[in-house]
């Protein structure tokens, strides 16, 4: 449901990276980045993750990604 919501913000903000991680094929990237929750979105800034959002909310990924834009 979020998914292609994702994808249109991405065509949308070009100037920022958005990238898709399949937790399940990627075990380690998930532990890594602490993933406990689908879907999670996470922000990182210079390497270091600044922000979090766990939920499927269009309206709140929304607003983390204009305020990164």
């Amino acid at each position: 449901m979020i998914g292609p919501y994702f994808e249109e913000l991405s065509g949308e903000f070009p100037g920022l990276v958005f990238l898709k991680v399949d937790v399940d094929t990627n075990e380690k990237v998930a532990a890594t980045c602490e993933v406990k929750a689908m879907p999670t979105f996470q922000v990182f800034v210079g390497g270091a993750k600044k922000e979090e959002l766990v939920g499927a909310s269009k309206e709140k990924l929304r607003a983390l990604v204009e305020k990164y834009a």
